[in-house]
Protein backbone atom coordinates (compact mmCIF):
# COMPACT_ATOMS: atom_id res chain seq x y z
CA UNK A 1 0.00 0.00 0.00
CA UNK A 2 3.31 2.42 0.36
CA UNK A 3 4.03 1.45 -3.41
CA UNK A 4 0.63 2.19 -5.46
CA UNK A 5 0.96 2.23 -9.29
CA UNK A 6 -2.45 4.69 -10.19
CA UNK A 7 -1.17 6.16 -13.35
CA UNK A 8 0.47 3.37 -14.55
CA UNK A 9 -2.62 0.85 -14.24
CA UNK A 10 -5.29 3.90 -16.00
CA UNK A 11 -2.68 5.32 -18.54
CA UNK A 12 0.38 2.97 -19.06
CA UNK A 13 0.10 1.09 -22.66
CA UNK A 14 0.69 -2.03 -20.93
CA UNK A 15 -3.43 -2.23 -20.00
CA UNK A 16 -4.03 1.01 -18.83
CA UNK A 17 -7.83 1.18 -17.86
CA UNK A 18 -8.41 4.50 -19.89
CA UNK A 19 -6.06 3.14 -23.21
CA UNK A 20 -8.17 0.02 -23.69
CA UNK A 21 -11.89 1.40 -22.06
CA UNK A 22 -11.69 4.92 -23.61
CA UNK A 23 -15.55 5.58 -22.94
CA UNK A 24 -14.89 5.27 -19.04
CA UNK A 25 -12.25 8.64 -19.93
CA UNK A 26 -15.15 10.17 -21.73
CA UNK A 27 -17.81 9.17 -19.29
CA UNK A 28 -15.54 11.27 -16.46
CA UNK A 29 -16.78 14.28 -18.34
CA UNK A 30 -20.00 13.92 -16.34
CA UNK A 31 -17.85 15.26 -13.01
CA UNK A 32 -18.46 18.78 -14.56
CA UNK A 33 -22.08 19.05 -14.04
CA UNK A 34 -21.89 16.02 -11.00
CA UNK A 35 -20.27 19.23 -9.97
CA UNK A 36 -22.57 21.74 -10.04
CA UNK A 37 -25.66 19.82 -9.54
CA UNK A 38 -24.45 18.51 -6.08
CA UNK A 39 -21.51 19.25 -4.39
CA UNK A 40 -21.47 16.64 -1.91
CA UNK A 41 -22.31 14.05 -4.38
CA UNK A 42 -19.27 14.78 -6.41
CA UNK A 43 -17.05 14.59 -3.67
CA UNK A 44 -18.46 10.95 -2.25
CA UNK A 45 -18.37 9.76 -5.93
CA UNK A 46 -14.47 11.17 -7.14
CA UNK A 47 -13.54 9.68 -3.02
CA UNK A 48 -14.68 6.23 -3.90
CA UNK A 49 -13.29 5.88 -7.30
CA UNK A 50 -10.26 7.06 -5.95
CA UNK A 51 -9.52 4.56 -3.18
CA UNK A 52 -11.14 1.99 -5.55
CA UNK A 53 -7.82 3.43 -7.44
CA UNK A 54 -5.52 3.23 -4.89
CA UNK A 55 -6.22 -0.35 -3.62
CA UNK A 56 -6.32 -1.64 -7.40
CA UNK A 57 -3.03 -0.26 -8.34
CA UNK A 58 -1.40 -1.03 -5.00
CA UNK A 59 -0.88 -4.93 -5.94
CA UNK A 60 2.34 -5.56 -7.27
CA UNK A 61 0.83 -7.09 -10.45
CA UNK A 62 -1.46 -4.14 -10.99
CA UNK A 63 -1.85 -5.10 -14.82
CA UNK A 64 -3.42 -8.51 -13.37
CA UNK A 65 -1.67 -9.78 -16.49
CA UNK A 66 -2.92 -11.17 -19.87
CA UNK A 67 -5.63 -9.22 -20.67
CA UNK A 68 -7.37 -6.40 -22.23
CA UNK A 69 -7.14 -3.50 -20.00
CA UNK A 70 -7.38 -3.91 -16.10
CA UNK A 71 -10.50 -6.53 -15.89
CA UNK A 72 -11.05 -5.94 -12.23
CA UNK A 73 -12.79 -2.06 -13.03
CA UNK A 74 -16.04 -4.47 -14.38
CA UNK A 75 -17.15 -5.02 -11.64
CA UNK A 76 -17.43 -1.69 -11.06
CA UNK A 77 -19.16 -0.19 -14.63
CA UNK A 78 -22.22 0.70 -12.76
CA UNK A 79 -20.13 3.24 -11.07
CA UNK A 80 -19.30 4.43 -14.26
CA UNK A 81 -22.96 4.22 -15.68
CA UNK A 82 -24.29 6.52 -12.72
CA UNK A 83 -21.50 9.21 -14.18
CA UNK A 84 -23.09 8.51 -18.02
CA UNK A 85 -26.51 9.03 -17.01
CA UNK A 86 -25.76 12.60 -15.07
CA UNK A 87 -23.67 13.23 -18.13
CA UNK A 88 -26.47 13.03 -20.96
CA UNK A 89 -29.21 13.72 -18.50
CA UNK A 90 -27.76 17.42 -16.80
CA UNK A 91 -26.04 18.85 -19.99
CA UNK A 92 -28.51 20.84 -21.58
CA UNK A 93 -26.58 22.68 -24.40
CA UNK A 94 -27.45 21.11 -27.59
CA UNK A 95 -23.78 21.90 -28.61
CA UNK A 96 -22.66 19.89 -26.37
CA UNK A 97 -24.78 16.84 -26.88
CA UNK A 98 -23.67 16.89 -30.69
CA UNK A 99 -20.29 16.50 -29.97
CA UNK A 100 -20.71 14.22 -27.11
CA UNK A 101 -22.36 11.51 -29.03
CA UNK A 102 -19.93 11.35 -31.80
CA UNK A 103 -16.92 11.16 -29.03
CA UNK A 104 -18.50 8.60 -27.45
CA UNK A 105 -19.20 6.48 -30.74
CA UNK A 106 -15.50 6.95 -31.00
CA UNK A 107 -14.49 5.60 -27.57
CA UNK A 108 -16.86 2.67 -28.72
CA UNK A 109 -15.30 1.56 -31.62
CA UNK A 110 -11.71 2.19 -30.34
CA UNK A 111 -12.54 -0.26 -27.85
CA UNK A 112 -14.21 -2.96 -30.67
CA UNK A 113 -11.56 -2.57 -32.54
CA UNK A 114 -9.25 -3.47 -29.38
CA UNK A 115 -11.01 -5.98 -28.75
CA UNK A 116 -10.66 -7.55 -32.34
CA UNK A 117 -6.89 -6.99 -32.43
CA UNK A 118 -6.40 -8.87 -28.98
CA UNK A 119 -8.77 -11.84 -30.58
CA UNK A 120 -6.34 -11.85 -33.48
CA UNK A 121 -2.99 -12.03 -32.13
CA UNK A 122 -2.66 -8.18 -32.63
CA UNK A 123 -2.69 -6.98 -29.39
CA UNK A 124 -0.56 -8.85 -27.03
CA UNK A 125 -1.89 -9.08 -23.37
CA UNK A 126 0.73 -7.95 -21.71
CA UNK A 127 4.04 -6.48 -22.48
CA UNK A 128 2.32 -3.93 -24.59
CA UNK A 129 4.82 -0.60 -24.78
CA UNK A 130 4.19 2.81 -26.49
CA UNK A 131 6.03 1.35 -29.53
CA UNK A 132 3.76 -1.39 -29.75
CA UNK A 133 0.81 0.27 -29.69
CA UNK A 134 1.74 2.39 -31.82
CA UNK A 135 3.10 0.43 -34.05
CA UNK A 136 -0.25 -2.06 -34.44
CA UNK A 137 -2.56 1.35 -33.87
CA UNK A 138 -6.30 0.13 -35.64
CA UNK A 139 -4.60 -2.41 -38.07
CA UNK A 140 -6.73 -5.48 -38.81
CA UNK A 141 -5.10 -7.26 -41.38
CA UNK A 142 -4.04 -10.63 -40.38
CA UNK A 143 -0.72 -9.54 -41.53
CA UNK A 144 0.02 -7.78 -38.29
CA UNK A 145 -1.14 -10.85 -36.27
CA UNK A 146 2.16 -12.16 -34.23
CA UNK A 147 4.19 -9.03 -35.84
CA UNK A 148 5.19 -7.74 -32.21
CA UNK A 149 7.61 -9.85 -29.82
CA UNK A 150 9.73 -9.13 -26.89
CA UNK A 151 8.80 -10.60 -23.22
CA UNK A 152 8.58 -7.65 -20.44
CA UNK A 153 7.26 -10.04 -17.29
CA UNK A 154 6.51 -7.63 -13.89
CA UNK A 155 9.12 -8.57 -11.68
CA UNK A 156 7.31 -11.01 -9.16
CA UNK A 157 7.26 -9.36 -5.69
CA UNK A 158 9.68 -12.20 -4.19
CA UNK A 159 11.75 -10.23 -5.93
CA UNK A 160 12.61 -7.70 -3.32
CA UNK A 161 14.25 -10.86 -1.81
CA UNK A 162 15.80 -11.40 -4.82
CA UNK A 163 19.00 -13.84 -4.83
CA UNK A 164 21.03 -13.41 -8.06
CA UNK A 165 21.92 -16.72 -9.15
CA UNK A 166 24.43 -15.98 -11.89
CA UNK A 167 25.23 -13.11 -14.45
CA UNK A 168 26.60 -13.96 -17.76
CA UNK A 169 27.70 -11.62 -20.50
CA UNK A 170 29.59 -11.96 -23.65
CA UNK A 171 31.07 -9.11 -25.80
CA UNK A 172 32.48 -11.89 -28.83
CA UNK A 173 35.70 -9.82 -28.48
CA UNK A 174 37.41 -13.56 -26.98
CA UNK A 175 37.54 -16.23 -29.92
CA UNK A 176 38.63 -18.64 -27.18
CA UNK A 177 35.31 -18.40 -25.28
CA UNK A 178 33.14 -20.34 -28.00
CA UNK A 179 35.27 -23.32 -27.05
CA UNK A 180 32.00 -25.88 -25.11
CA UNK A 181 29.74 -23.44 -26.27
CA UNK A 182 27.23 -23.59 -29.13
CA UNK A 183 27.52 -21.18 -31.53
CA UNK A 184 26.50 -21.84 -35.06
CA UNK A 185 25.38 -18.61 -37.45
CA UNK A 186 22.33 -17.33 -35.83
CA UNK A 187 22.26 -19.18 -32.76
CA UNK A 188 24.07 -18.29 -29.59
CA UNK A 189 23.65 -20.50 -26.95
CA UNK A 190 24.22 -20.17 -23.40
CA UNK A 191 23.55 -23.08 -20.59
CA UNK A 192 24.64 -23.54 -17.12
CA UNK A 193 24.00 -26.20 -14.90
CA UNK A 194 21.56 -24.92 -12.02
CA UNK A 195 24.19 -26.70 -9.61
CA UNK A 196 26.92 -24.59 -10.85
CA UNK A 197 25.08 -21.40 -9.02
CA UNK A 198 23.90 -22.02 -5.41
CA UNK A 199 21.12 -24.38 -6.03
CA UNK A 200 21.06 -26.66 -3.29
CA UNK A 201 17.29 -27.90 -3.34
CA UNK A 202 14.12 -28.00 -5.58
CA UNK A 203 13.10 -24.48 -6.94
CA UNK A 204 9.82 -23.76 -9.22
CA UNK A 205 10.51 -20.11 -9.64
CA UNK A 206 13.30 -17.73 -11.76
CA UNK A 207 13.11 -14.37 -13.01
CA UNK A 208 15.22 -14.18 -16.08
CA UNK A 209 16.80 -10.82 -17.17
CA UNK A 210 18.14 -10.65 -21.31
CA UNK A 211 19.69 -7.52 -22.64
CA UNK A 212 21.86 -7.51 -26.07
CA UNK A 213 22.33 -5.31 -29.23
CA UNK A 214 21.19 -6.71 -32.81
CA UNK A 215 21.84 -4.99 -35.90
CA UNK A 216 20.06 -6.02 -39.09
CA UNK A 217 22.32 -6.12 -42.24
CA UNK A 218 19.81 -6.75 -44.54
CA UNK A 219 16.09 -5.30 -43.41
CA UNK A 220 13.26 -7.46 -41.74
CA UNK A 221 16.10 -10.43 -41.67
CA UNK A 222 16.01 -10.34 -37.89
CA UNK A 223 12.18 -10.46 -37.72
CA UNK A 224 11.14 -14.09 -37.28
CA UNK A 225 14.62 -14.49 -34.75
CA UNK A 226 13.19 -15.44 -31.41
CA UNK A 227 14.84 -15.42 -28.08
CA UNK A 228 14.45 -18.83 -26.60
CA UNK A 229 14.86 -19.64 -22.32
CA UNK A 230 14.30 -23.19 -21.53
CA UNK A 231 15.51 -25.87 -18.95
CA UNK A 232 16.06 -29.37 -19.49
CA UNK A 233 16.41 -31.95 -17.24
CA UNK A 234 19.77 -34.28 -16.49
CA UNK A 235 18.42 -36.86 -19.33
CA UNK A 236 17.79 -33.84 -21.55
CA UNK A 237 13.87 -33.80 -21.12
CA UNK A 238 12.37 -30.27 -21.81
CA UNK A 239 10.98 -29.11 -18.15
CA UNK A 240 9.94 -25.51 -19.84
CA UNK A 241 10.62 -23.96 -23.04
CA UNK A 242 9.32 -20.19 -23.69
CA UNK A 243 9.76 -18.29 -26.79
CA UNK A 244 9.25 -14.81 -27.93
CA UNK A 245 9.78 -12.72 -30.83
CA UNK A 246 13.15 -11.17 -31.05
CA UNK A 247 12.31 -7.52 -31.82
CA UNK A 248 9.15 -5.65 -29.70
CA UNK A 249 8.04 -4.17 -33.45
CA UNK A 250 9.79 -5.20 -36.92
CA UNK A 251 12.95 -2.60 -37.75
CA UNK A 252 12.32 -0.36 -39.95
CA UNK A 253 15.91 0.25 -40.89
CA UNK A 254 19.27 -1.84 -41.17
CA UNK A 255 22.46 -0.77 -40.46
CA UNK A 256 21.80 0.63 -36.80
CA UNK A 257 22.48 -1.19 -33.61
CA UNK A 258 19.56 -1.56 -31.32
CA UNK A 259 19.17 -2.64 -27.68
CA UNK A 260 16.70 -4.87 -26.79
CA UNK A 261 15.70 -6.10 -23.01
CA UNK A 262 13.40 -8.89 -22.54
CA UNK A 263 11.88 -10.15 -18.70
CA UNK A 264 10.50 -13.40 -18.35
CA UNK A 265 9.68 -15.38 -15.12
CA UNK A 266 9.81 -19.12 -15.59
CA UNK A 267 8.24 -22.14 -13.45
CA UNK A 268 8.91 -25.27 -12.94
CA UNK A 269 10.65 -28.47 -10.90
CA UNK A 270 14.14 -27.46 -11.06
CA UNK A 271 16.20 -29.52 -9.75
CA UNK A 272 20.36 -28.98 -8.56
CA UNK A 273 21.42 -30.78 -12.24
CA UNK A 274 19.02 -29.13 -14.74
CA UNK A 275 20.63 -27.32 -17.52
CA UNK A 276 19.27 -23.77 -17.94
CA UNK A 277 19.71 -22.56 -21.88
CA UNK A 278 18.78 -18.85 -22.89
CA UNK A 279 20.03 -18.07 -26.86
CA UNK A 280 18.71 -16.40 -29.95
CA UNK A 281 17.49 -18.89 -32.75
CA UNK A 282 16.56 -17.59 -36.18
CA UNK A 283 15.66 -20.67 -38.39
CA UNK A 284 15.93 -18.76 -41.31
CA UNK A 285 19.65 -17.83 -41.69
CA UNK A 286 19.16 -14.19 -42.29
CA UNK A 287 22.21 -11.86 -41.81
CA UNK A 288 21.66 -9.92 -38.65
CA UNK A 289 24.08 -9.35 -35.78
CA UNK A 290 23.73 -10.08 -32.40
CA UNK A 291 26.27 -8.08 -29.37
CA UNK A 292 26.63 -7.72 -25.94
CA UNK A 293 24.78 -10.67 -25.00
CA UNK A 294 23.93 -10.16 -21.12
CA UNK A 295 21.79 -12.62 -18.78
CA UNK A 296 20.50 -12.59 -15.40
CA UNK A 297 18.96 -15.16 -13.63
CA UNK A 298 17.61 -14.90 -10.12
CA UNK A 299 15.88 -16.83 -7.59
CA UNK A 300 12.52 -15.82 -6.79
CA UNK A 301 11.35 -19.23 -5.13
CA UNK A 302 9.95 -18.61 -1.51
Amino acid sequence: FLNPHPLLMLFDFEAGFFIYTPLCLVILLGLIPLFFENKFKFFVWLFFLSIIVYVFSSYWGYTYFDGLGIRTFVDFYPLFGILLAVLLSKTSNKIVKVALVPLMGIAIVLNLVYCFQYKKGIIRGSGMTYEKFKYVFLKTNSAYADSIGGIHDLSPVELTKEKKLVSFFNDFNKPDFYKGNSFNFNLLQSGCGLQDYGFKTTYSKLHVKVKLNRMELVRLSSFNANLICNVTSFKNEIKTYQSYRLNDVPEKMCGKWKELNFEMNIYGDFEVNDKLSVYVDSAERQPFLIDDFKVEIYNISS
